[in-house]
């Protein structure tokens, strides 16, 4: 994970230290490419599979948390989904994921509102994901945190919490979890 800023003259990861053989300008042009490449793919002018294929090969350069190669994901997962290509946007899925767990914290709506996806995708494959009543304790403490507990939502009459607390019932019930 290398944080840029308009001083810096190299990539430097913040965990390791390890310096990045790519250069700052470089890195900008991957992104701008990556950035490039979800506008094409919201426009129409590509398909949602050969964004996948250009994913695979832009992810072996860029790093694992790199935020446009997660919006990349996130969008090629929409994509998929609604193509009805389950196993793809099961692929791209975690990718995101992934990201949004380093960067916000449990509780925080934006990451709330990605886990219903990942917690719907793990609960539903069959066989259900080895991980998923770790999902799914990860959601729930994530909804407790934005909503409350299903009562509290309900008396606040708030909609994503009733939604967030009748989906962890749900799931759990999909994936045979006991919480």
């Amino acid at each position: 994970l290398c944080l840029v800023t308009d001083e810096s003259t190299s990539l430097t990861c913040v965990k390791c230290g390890a310096v990045s053989p790519i250069a700052v300008d470089e890195a900008d042009q991957f992104n701008q490419d990556v950035l490039d490449n979800i506008k094409q793919l919201n426009e129409g002018e590509t398909d949602y599979k050969n964004s996948a294929a250009y994913y695979e090969r832009i992810s072996k350069i860029l790093s694992e948390k790199n935020l446009p190669l997660a919006l990349l994901a996130s969008r090629i997962t929409s994509f998929a989904r609604n193509e009805g290509n389950v196993a793809l946007a099961l692929k791209f899925v975690y990718v995101y994921h992934g990201v949004l767990r380093s960067f916000l914290p449990l509780g925080s709506p934006a990451l709330d509102h990605h886990l219903i996806h990942v917690v719907g995708s793990a609960c539903t494959e069959k066989p259900p994901r080895k991980d998923a009543p770790l999902i799914m304790k990860y959601f729930r403490e994530s909804g407790l945190k934005c909503y409350g507990t299903i009562e509290e939502a309900m008396e606040r009459k708030d909609e994503m919490g009733i939604m967030h607390h009748n989906a962890v019932r749900r799931f759990c019930t999909l994936a045979n979890i006991k919480l």
